[in-house]
């Protein structure tokens, strides 16, 4: 949310919350904030909020490719780890 506010603005974000509770959603997961800001771009739901129209899809867009990255990151963390952990090919073997 907070990468989502960076990009929007935090008020844009209080009137995605506001938007998926009026829909009975949680504003507290990534999930419903992702579909309720591209909302903040069609007058039906920007006319109702307080802080009016946003371009609500690029903090969406932004917050999923971060979110990507890390996952990368993550993916080759681990991959650096079981490689470290992993003993030499051409070394000693261990009797069981």
């Amino acid at each position: 949310m907070a990468l989502a506010a960076y990009n929007v603005g935090f008020n844009h974000v209080k009137d995605a919350r506001m938007i998926v509770e009026w829909q009975g959603g949680d504003p507290d997961t990534w999930v419903d904030m992702s579909a309720a800001l591209p909302l903040l771009a069609q007058r039906k739901w920007y006319s109702q909020v307080p802080y009016g129209y946003a371009r609500g899809w690029e903090p969406v867009l932004y917050v999923n490719n971060i979110r990507a990255y890390y996952n990368i990151l993550i993916w080759l963390t681990e991959q650096e780890d079981a490689s470290a952990e992993e003993p030499p090919a051409d070394g000693p073997m261990e009797a069981p």
